[in-house]
């Protein structure tokens, strides 16, 4: 049973309806009206009826180990019914007993949001901090903008297969990548970008799980074994220009 409370969003499929309220969903008569004082409307799979708040006692897609928390935010959803413990489930909820959260957010497979479904403005995904300004923000065409830094783990001790790397090899692949500039098709305002096709990137470098896409990291690694590569290359012309000089001063006896 998913009971839900004024205010709580309803999944579109577990009234048959697109209501986005309970409010809304009650006005057009698929809810109950009539629930007494400690009921909430509940799905049964077949149609809503009055039944106990139960989310206190595990009720509503909350893991019963879960009981004793204290919820004043809840939405629950279930693509099952009646569900088992190996059928999908989800819920974000008021949780002070994890870590402290305010909010927390669970689900067992994918945690999905979709933008702009009515085709209108642009919609994002926003992030604010307490101030009310934003720090990170996913845009509908595949942009994300975050105000600070990203940072990737590179810890020693979360990587495996470690090998050594030919820098002058790095060097060469990235002097024979052909670098173009383009936008992206999704851009509708046409931005400018530089840079490989991954796919050429892939194929030179033999780097990353899909050739369709550029890891910054292995960009990263790429752009400073390059680098390293080049520096070997200037200290051996640097040698070589030295000992030319040596053989000179030589030959004119100075």
């Amino acid at each position: 049973m998913i009971p839900f409370k004024p205010g709580d969003l309803i999944v579109a499929d577990q009234v048959n309806q697109n209501f986005q309220t309970l409010a809304e969903a009650i006005e057009a008569g698929a809810l109950p009206q009539d629930c007494k004082a400690g009921e909430v409307p509940e799905w049964h799979g077949t149609g809503w009826s009055c039944g106990q708040d139960d989310v206190g006692a595990g009720g509503g897609g909350i893991p019963a180990s879960d009981a004793s928390v204290a919820t004043d935010i809840l939405l629950t959803g279930n693509s099952c019914f009646p569900c088992g413990p190996e059928d999908d489930d989800g819920v974000i909820r008021s949780d002070p007993s994890l870590s402290s959260s305010d909010i927390f957010m669970y689900s067992n497979d994918a945690f999905m949001v979709r933008l702009d479904t009515n085709g209108g403005e642009s919609g994002v995904f926003q992030v604010q901090n307490g101030d009310g300004a934003a720090v990170f923000q996913v845009s509908e065409n595949g942009d994300v903008h975050v105000n600070g830094n990203i940072v990737h783990s590179s810890d020693r001790d979360v990587k495996a297969s470690l090998g050594a790397v030919d820098a002058r090899e790095v060097l060469d692949g990235l002097a024979n990548l052909e670098i173009s500039r383009w936008s992206f098709l999704a851009d509708e305002s046409g931005t400018p970008h530089v840079g490989p096709m991954a796919q050429d990137f892939n194929a030179a470098f033999g780097l990353g799980a899909d050739e369709r896409y550029i890891s910054a990291t292995d960009a990263d690694g790429v752009t400073m074994a390059a680098i390293k590569g080049l520096y070997e290359l200037v200290l051996e012309q640097q040698a070589r220009i030295d000992a030319l000089e040596a053989e000179v001063m030589a030959a004119r006896g100075e």
